[in-house]
């Protein structure tokens, strides 16, 4: 009986380490400028683009998988649980994605996810980077 309430107990404390979106920006961290790894091009100032806000969900788990953040198949970032960047884009399509490791030594395995997002002048755009259990570190669209 003991073990299955310490099983029990073992589970509420892994499903509150659970990662999620997290409304906005005010919870999350801008992305130090160490860890800035490459040149976001953005558009001239008065000239027509939309917004891109990319936020790594907060939480521990995945935690100790690396992700870098991809504009156009280039590094831009090195990003942690909990943090944000956002800039201005040009207009038309962009490829964002997410390179990551899990940092094992010989046994390491990493990936690529992409995703592509037409921009439009005057638009916000919510990117989320998670980790999601047997595949490493996603990224998708998200409302918010």
């Amino acid at each position: 009986m003991k073990i299955a309430f310490a099983a029990c107990g073992l589970l509420l404390v892994l499903a509150g380490c659970a990662t999620q979106n997290v409304a906005g920006i005010s919870s999350y961290q801008l992305v130090s400028a160490e860890r800035v790894t490459g040149a976001i091009v953005e558009p001239p100032i008065g000239e027509p683009a939309g917004t891109i806000v990319i936020k790594r969900d907060p939480g521990i788990l995945g935690a100790a998988l690396s992700s870098t953040l991809l504009v156009n198949g280039k590094p831009v970032a090195r990003v942690k649980p909990g943090e944000y960047l956002q800039f201005r884009a040009a207009l038309g399509e962009h490829l964002f994605g997410v390179s990551w490791s899990d940092n094992l030594g010989a046994a390491a395995t990493s990936s690529t996810r992409e995703l592509a997002v037409e921009v439009r002048a005057g638009q916000t755009y919510y990117l989320r980077m998670f980790p999601q259990p047997g595949s490493g570190v996603v990224i998708e669209r998200s409302s918010r």
